[in-house]
């Protein structure tokens, strides 16, 4: 009975949260083996976004979505297979856009008829010598949403990042896991990479969003990670692949949250202050935020002083 199964939940679609989460990337390509329909999705999602988003973060860009593809399965390969005409796209777009990688999704087409995409995918790589990483899920088809910011950057780490795990660590770098760096809010960023910069981390990563392949081999020399997930439902896996990242690279993980007041301004210094046994030097910088929040509820109180407002 439907009332007993998964069905009337609401899952969303996971081609359009992949094709966000790399839409910046440079020299990055993503594919959709899948229906034209479906690239429809993430096509009309990404340019809803671009132009508020290229204005409020002062992006110079001419991106143009151009680094979409989609196979356009129709009734044959629904029928027949589309793993043909998966390949024959990727070859495609190897030789006339030449990408450094590739991120390939299945929608719930290739779902149904079963299509190895990986083993494509695979095979693609073999070929072309171009990196294909496959993103696991296929549209609706899923027992929960896929959060496309954490699936591509754990293929990116897979590929790129764990590899080059043994560079001289970074005090300065520290990665952001969970944020998507152009999509998020801007105020949101600038306050995180505020906190961090008072302990001296001054190259701050937020995969996958807007990094290039050299930032992403860059970030296997952080001396620090934490997670702070935009999308609350996945916090928690975002929150284990960070320890496991952490574990890995033999480095500090931090658990944080975006720090919406000021007592957790004060939790995040406390808690960063801790983690890198620099209690004395993080008590200093809380005792220094008090001081100028206190400033500034001063001037807002000299401001608003004997005078009417009216709230709308």
């Amino acid at each position: 009975m439907i009332r007993n199964s998964e069905r009337k939940k609401v899952i969303h679609c996971n081609l359009m949260s992949v094709f966000l989460a790399a839409a910046y990337n440079p020299k990055a390509a993503v594919v959709f083996h899948a229906p034209k329909s479906c690239s429809h999705i993430a096509y009309n999602a990404f340019w809803e976004m671009r132009r508020k988003i290229e204005n409020q973060k002062n992006l110079k860009t001419e991106h143009d979505c151009s680094n979409l593809f989609v196979t356009g399965l129709a009734d044959k390969e629904a029928i027949f297979g589309g793993e043909k005409i998966l390949k024959e796209c990727l070859l495609d777009v190897v030789a006339e856009q030449k990408p450094e990688y590739i991120i390939v999704a299945a929608g719930c087409a290739a779902g149904v008829i079963g299509d190895d995409v990986a083993a494509i995918c695979q095979e693609a790589e073999q070929t072309t010598g171009v990196p294909v990483l496959y993103v696991e899920g296929s549209g609706f088809m899923n027992q929960k949403a896929v959060d496309g910011v954490l699936s591509i950057t754990k293929a990116i780490c897979q590929r790129f990042v764990y590899p080059l795990l043994k560079k001289t660590k970074d005090p300065a770098s520290i990665a952001v896991v969970g944020m998507n760096s152009i999509f998020s809010p801007t105020k949101e960023i600038q306050e995180i990479n505020r906190l961090l910069g008072l302990f001296g981390f001054t190259k701050i990563y937020y995969p996958p969003g807007g990094m290039s392949l050299e930032q992403f081999k860059d970030m296997a020399s952080v001396s620090a990670i934490t997670a702070i997930s935009f999308l609350p439902k996945t916090l928690v896996e975002v929150e284990k692949f960070a320890q496991q990242f952490a574990e890995k690279r033999e480095i500090d993980y931090i658990k944080l949250k975006i720090p919406n007041t000021m007592d957790a301004v004060y939790e995040w210094l406390q808690t960063i202050g801790t983690v890198l046994n620099r209690t004395t030097e993080a008590e200093k910088l809380e005792e220094l935020e008090k001081q100028s929040y206190n400033k500034f509820l001063q001037q807002i109180t000299t401001h608003i002083s004997n005078k009417n407002y009216i709230f709308a």
